[in-house]
């Protein structure tokens, strides 16, 4: 909102303060790369408790969102040593292109790797079953919406390079970054009163999922949407 009004209110009709970069857009890029860092880890950790506390793709995961956070906070410094926007170029450039590059890649991993588990998890129960496909939804449309943003920023920066095209796109992606796991924490609830009265549903975190060495005997669990679905063994 403030580019907004330093652009089309303080410079109404000046289009020359186009060609100068606004501090509360530069900041942008760290702000960013600081909230893609939360929600990446989060989803590292409910990946690492998912899989059996398996290290290598969360540890993996960690370490792109940590080069991508570094890679936000550098490209911001630089953004402001070039107050006109055109002279941003070679190293900013890249250093964008990597931001939007490492976003996308560690997206799309995030929700391959948990539709894979929350797919093993499946009890073949008719509810339970209907239940993780439910979660397997979130956790897919969670990671493409956002990887998709990101690919746009990405073609944006390589077809328009001088231009605010790309700024325009970014500017969304840490909101949706937000949204998406305020997304996870909110389906929880649903998901519990979905649930039907032969199934207990608690809705932990899921960092309190174990996966169970007997595929026949283990609870579904829910892996972005944090629900725990444990099936009851009635005597007979």
């Amino acid at each position: 909102m403030h580019v907004l009004y330093v652009y089309l209110i303080n410079n109404f009709f000046n289009p020359l303060q186009l060609l100068r970069s606004i501090w509360s857009a530069n900041v942008l890029f760290a702000i960013t790369g600081s909230i893609v860092l939360i929600v990446h880890v989060s989803y590292a950790t409910r990946i690492y408790y998912v899989s059996g506390k398996k290290l290598p793709i969360p540890i993996f995961i960690t370490f792109i969102s940590l080069g991508n956070f570094s890679l936000g906070w550098a490209l911001m410094a630089v953004i402001f040593e070039h107050p006109i926007i055109s002279s941003i170029t070679g190293t900013a450039d890249d250093m964008g292109k990597a931001v939007f590059i490492s976003a996308a890649v560690t997206d799309i991993i995030i929700a391959g790797t948990l539709s894979y588990y929350l797919n093993q998890a499946r009890t073949g129960i008719k509810q339970t079953d209907k239940m993780i496909d439910g979660l397997m939804m979130y956790t897919i449309n969670n990671g493409i919406l956002t990887s998709l943003f990101s690919i746009v920023s990405l073609i944006l920066v390589f077809t328009f390079p001088n231009d605010l095209y790309s700024l325009a796109v970014s500017q969304v992606i840490g909101k949706l970054y937000s949204n998406s796991l305020m997304a996870t924490f909110n389906s929880r609830k649903s998901h519990t009163e979905s649930a039907p009265p032969s199934l207990e549903v608690s809705s932990y975190a899921l960092s309190n999922f174990g996966a169970s060495s007997n595929p026949a005997m283990r609870g579904a669990s829910a892996g972005s949407a944090g629900v725990i679905v444990h099936r009851e063994e009635y005597a007979l």
